[in-house]
């Protein structure tokens, strides 16, 4: 996700940055005050402060001694709007990064960095143009960073970005549901995970800018890759790692065959798709129920000719699936609407015989099958159109707000709602010859009685 320039930082390449420290007055004509971790100085951008040229706004630099691996956090705050820019023998090495949208919250200006090297580091505090005016107070201090070693449930660590970002090793003693947070006030935080049989990635899951994964984790090694979405950014970050164990008593199934008694089996999603088998000795109607806690869901089942896909139809987000199916084999998959999902999940199957008035098998051009639609069911029909042209094909009810599709090899070519008046469904389409397949659902999945006709046009 690009962060909204009202307010969200924009970064400026080094060049840029150094560009505008070149286009100053020369050296000489302004003495840097030293400064020292833990020193809290107050300053005043005026008319007097050295000059860009580049954009006429001012400056006061401060100069900064530090050994190799001292971490910094600097802060700067007041009437002044100001940003902060630290320069290692001309090179930057760090810029806070804000622009002038963020002046309305009256947040200070934050940087943190790790010093590469001993030696002396310039620190800069200045406004955004030339009218940029005020006093300020910049603050220095010492953060502790992380000094290595893998990651464990229950580790929290502050850690300053390097470019291209950081890596870590999770280390993970058991099954469990793991959550990874990484926050930020310095940039828009983005987290990967990587290891066995996983490969996920997240910008804004933990709220505002800041980064969440969760993800069931079998024992082993991980990675974690920490950045920021704004490739030259850097700053200070924390970065927690928690455990949830399972629910008591629960073991997780993620393939394998799907029975059609009605017991929920517990799986866990990490990206990608679950897939289980499903085999039916004789024609009946099956019901699919997938529901999780963790993510909004996607269900698919295929086989014999049949493929069909439900996403909300369970509610709260939860996809059910209601259908007619000949007797045979099929593919379940269980996975989530937005295709990178990632948490637990239940799956359950259950099936019954047809009822009387079930609407399923061929519809005849100019002939009405009247039929019962069961709560949260699509009925499907085999439509055979002769000859290309325009057709219509209306769905009524009495008391459903009736929906129909036109598929053709497994695509919707056409798709109506209210078309024919009150709820009733009226899809008028041009057709070519061929094999169609018509589905009937209601909008608000419940059951009643429907009439479904398809006509030539006029």
């Amino acid at each position: 996700m690009v962060s909204p320039a009202s307010n969200r930082q924009r970064w400026i390449g080094a060049g840029a940055v150094i560009a505008v420290l070149a286009c100053a007055l020369p050296a000489a004509a302004f003495a840097q005050t030293a400064v020292k971790v833990g020193d809290r100085v107050s300053g005043e951008i005026t008319s007097r402060s050295r000059i860009n040229y580049n954009d006429g706004s001012r400056s006061d630099v401060y100069a900064l001694a530090l050994k190799k691996d001292d971490t910094i956090a600097l802060r700067a705050e007041g009437a002044l709007c100001a940003r902060l820019v630290v320069l290692e023998q001309g090179a930057v090495l760090g810029d806070s990064g804000r622009n002038q949208d963020e002046c309305e919250d009256e947040a200070p200006a934050r940087l943190s960095f790790r010093a590469p090297a001993d030696g002396r580091y310039e620190v800069a505090v200045s406004g955004f143009g030339p009218r940029d005016f005020g006093p300020y107070r910049l603050q220095v201090e010492r953060t502790e960073a992380y000094r290595g070693g893998p990651l464990r449930a229950g580790a929290e660590i502050s850690d300053v970005l390097a470019g291209g970002g950081n890596r870590y090793t999770l280390e993970v003693a058991e099954l469990a549901r793991y959550v990874l947070d990484m926050t930020s006030t310095e940039f828009d935080s983005v987290l990967a995970l990587e290891g066995p049989g996983v490969e996920l990635e997240d910008d804004d899951g933990g709220g505002g800018y800041n980064a969440r994964i969760t993800a069931l984790l079998e024992p082993g090694s991980y990675t974690v890759k920490a950045r920021s979405l704004e490739d030259a950014a850097t700053g200070g970050f924390n970065l927690a790692v928690a455990s949830r164990p399972l629910p008591e008593g629960v073991e997780l199934r993620n393939e394998g065959a799907l029975e059609l008694d009605g017991a929920a089996l517990t799986g866990s999603l990490a990206g990608g798709e679950r897939e289980y088998t499903l085999r039916l000795d004789a024609r009946r109607l099956v019901t699919l129920d997938l529901a999780s806690e963790d993510f909004d869901t996607s269900l698919v089942i295929a086989g014999q000719g049949t493929r069909l896909r439900d996403y909300y139809s369970g509610g709260d987000m939860d996809a059910r699936i209601v259908a007619v199916l000949e007797p045979g084999d099929y593919a379940v998959r269980a996975g989530s609407s937005d295709s990178d999902g990632m948490g637990l999940y239940t799956l359950q199957a259950s099936s019954a015989p047809v009822p009387a008035g079930t609407g399923y098998g061929v519809l005849r051009l100019g002939k009405a099958s009247a039929a019962t639609l069961p709560p949260g069911g699509k009925d499907r029909y085999r439509l055979s159109v002769p000859r290309g042209g325009s057709y219509r094909i209306a769905a009524t009810s009495p008391s459903l707000d009736v929906m129909v599709d036109v598929i053709r090899d497994g695509e919707v070519v056409a798709s109506d709602d209210d078309s024919g008046g009150d709820m009733n469904a009226l899809a008028e389409v041009e057709l070519e010859a061929g094999e169609y397949e018509l589905v009937v659902s209601s909008w608000n999945t419940e059951a009643g009685r429907y009439e479904i006709t398809a006509s030539r046009g006029r």
